[in-house]
């Protein structure tokens, strides 16, 4: 009889997998596929520095689905070679680790890891929650995605005509660090200056300015959480926005 986890998951209609603890206080997130679903929920998944971890194993969750998507063999061959798992959306403290989705991992340098912590990561708080801040990765076509949200007004302007937006979404290549750069370029200049200048940025020419038709959040936007009531707003939903950040609310 196979050992039961210790830990309880929930699949939603996004495929995506919630993992949670009673100790714990926010719920992990991973991506769904079929091929490895039943063996990761029979696993039990403890909190080890704000990553999760197989502790009979000793497999890190990030490793683990790395290698589901990347392949074990490729996926070793670059750990060996002292390249890292990034958590494009590091959560901070003591939960940092706990978004494993696909789409927000990649392999990365020490050296790019130590230029996002103390640039990206660093300076996406000073912006919250005017605007948020997200980086991507689809693996299907190998390119990086800058995602902007704004949940105060803003405008666009196109040949002298402006119109509001509710945010952007950038396409980049596979540079890691140009992606950072252009990250942290977008996000001291809100600071100082309350405006984005798009004209300035490097990216592809997939440009997709967000409308603001999309309605304001409601408790459908909101994924409670199942310790201590707090809740977690999942801005990637393109059917949210963040209307006011409360007391007990996390951003992801």
């Amino acid at each position: 009889m196979p050992r039961l986890s210790l830990n309880t998951f929930e699949l939603n209609d996004r495929n995506e997998i919630f993992i949670s603890r009673d100790s714990w206080k926010r719920r992990a997130i991973t991506s769904y596929r079929e091929d490895y679903y039943n063996e990761l929920c029979s696993l039990t998944w403890t909190k080890n520095n704000g990553y999760l971890i197989h502790k009979s194993s000793g497999r890190m969750l990030h490793h683990y689905i790395m290698e589901k998507w990347h392949g074990v063999e490729n996926t070793q061959r670059l750990l060996n070679e002292k390249w890292i798992v990034e958590h494009l959306n590091n959560l901070g403290g003591e939960y940092k680790g706990f978004d494993n989705r696909i789409q927000c991992l990649t392999f990365a340098s020490h050296d790019s890891n130590m230029v996002k912590a103390f640039s990206t990561d660093k300076r996406r708080r000073d912006t919250e929650p005017d605007l948020i801040l997200h980086l991507f990765y689809d693996i299907s076509v190998n390119r990086y995605q800058i995602s902007i949200t704004f949940t105060v007004p803003m405008d666009y302007r196109i040949d002298e005509t402006e119109q509001p937006v509710q945010g952007f979404r950038l396409l980049y290549g596979n540079d890691f660090e140009e992606v950072i750069n252009e990250a942290t370029s977008i996000l001291l200049e809100y600071k100082k200056d309350k405006q984005i200048n798009i004209g300035k940025l490097c990216f592809l020419d997939d440009f997709e300015p967000v409308p603001t038709e999309w309605p304001y959040l409601t408790a459908s936007g909101i994924e409670r959480l199942d310790c201590d009531g707090n809740y977690i707003i999942d801005t990637t939903n393109p059917y949210v926005r963040l209307v006011e950040l409360k007391e007990g609310w996390d951003i992801i």
